[in-house]
Formats: structure tokens, sequence, C-alpha cells
């Protein structure tokens, strides 16, 4: 029986998911984009195009994520809010989950 890592953030990793950054965007594997809710910034828009077009038909892109609210560390709710129902979407879209990321 296989079992599968859905969320790493480590590298190199067999049957996993690595929760990638475009600025390193993995050469070999399968991973997810998204914008984590500590990394949103009024940008975060154009972040999640970029995101869009790096996903769209690119099967190593297995999920969208890790996205979600982080009540403690993230910014205000209503920018989480909005962050999370695109990244919700732009998953809806492309026929792939969601890994989220929920504290609090």
């Amino acid at each position: 029986m296989d079992f599968w890592d859905f969320h790493t953030h480590q590298s190199g990793r067999i049957n996993s998911i690595r929760n990638a950054d475009l600025d390193t965007l993995p050469e070999l594997g399968t991973y997810s984009l998204g914008i984590h809710p500590w990394d949103l910034e009024e940008n975060w828009e154009q972040k999640l195009a970029v995101i869009a077009e790096e996903a769209r038909g690119n099967l190593a892109v297995l999920a969208i994520g890790e996205c979600g609210f982080d009540r403690p560390k993230g910014p205000d709710l209503k920018l989480q809010k909005a962050a999370i129902s695109a990244q919700g979407q732009l998953a809806l879209e492309l026929d792939i989950p969601v890994i989220l990321h929920c504290v609090k």
C-alpha cells in the first residue's frame, strides 16, 4: 500500500505534494501552489494571477494551497476571506483540491 504526504514543505520526498513557492518551483515532482495567510499582502491578486497562469495545464500542480485563515498571525480577516475565496474558485475552475491552513 502506498501512502502520500499531501502537504510538505520539504523537497525530494517520494509520494508527496510539496507546497511550493513561485520563486522556487520544483523542477521535478508534484506540488501545490497558493498564498499562505502569513504571506498575504495588498498585491495578493497579482500573485494569484501568476499562480493561475502557472497551474493551468501544468500536471505537476495537484492542488491549490496552502491557503486559508490564521487569526493569530494572518492579516485582517476580510483580506484572508477574499483570498481564500478566490483561491477556492481557482481550484474549482481547475478541478483540483485545496490544501487548507486553518488556525483559530
